[in-house]
């Protein structure tokens, strides 16, 4: 008998060409006021325009649990837990994380801890920190939650002695039916009534 292995067949002199590519997608979880839980509410967009804070994060918003922080003359722990979803057909290729908190924070992926910085001065640029968290994703539901420490500062203000998170989880994945989400497309709007339609406020 024969027996062939790792060999191309040649049909009418060419090679079979290859499959196509899976189609890529890039999902995003940024910190923002969407979604992200803070205790029994929702985070907000916090006060970010202390000169110090230097770190960026293109489509991330610094956030805290209140515009200002409540006392900058104490300490103040908060915690922040966003959930998004991995679409059970789809291989995640890659994941990293890049967070810039205002002082000391731990991270966890799925309640796992991926990472912490128990130092104070996190908010500049180029103490941003990155981590690979593609072993900690799982098909299906998943959970990003922080721990986050705002560091007491003696007769400071609001302004002085802000409190923040900053972070960003960009996950590629491939998958044959893979649909990106759009962002950012104009809705079409259908009047229904009189055209014009006039409302007095």
């Amino acid at each position: 008998g024969v027996f062939l292995d790792d060999v191309s067949v040649v049909c009418n002199g060419s090679t079979p060409p290859p499959p196509p590519p899976p189609n890529q997608c890039v999902m995003d979880i940024v910190s923002d006021a969407t979604n992200q839980v803070v205790g029994a509410g929702f985070a907000t967009s916090t006060y970010s325009q202390n000169p110090r804070w230097t770190a960026s994060i293109p489509g991330a918003t610094w956030i805290w649990k209140t515009f200002f922080v409540a006392d900058p003359l104490v300490d103040d722990t908060t915690s922040f837990t966003k959930t998004f979803t991995i679409i059970s057909t789809s291989t995640v290729d890659s994941a990293s994380l890049v967070v810039a908190p205002e002082n000391s924070y731990t991270v966890f992926i799925n309640d796992q801890k991926i990472g912490a910085d128990n130092t104070e001065i996190n908010y500049f640029d180029e103490n941003k920190d990155s981590y690979n968290v593609l072993p900690h994703l799982q098909n299906g539901s998943n959970k990003i939650s922080f721990t986050v420490k705002n560091w007491a500062l003696a007769t400071s203000t609001p302004e002085f002695n802000p409190a923040g998170l900053l972070y960003k989880l960009s996950i590629s994945t491939h998958d044959s039916i893979c649909n990106p989400v759009a962002t950012n497309t104009p809705p079409t709007i259908t009047l229904i009534g009189a055209d014009p339609f006039n409302l007095i406020v």
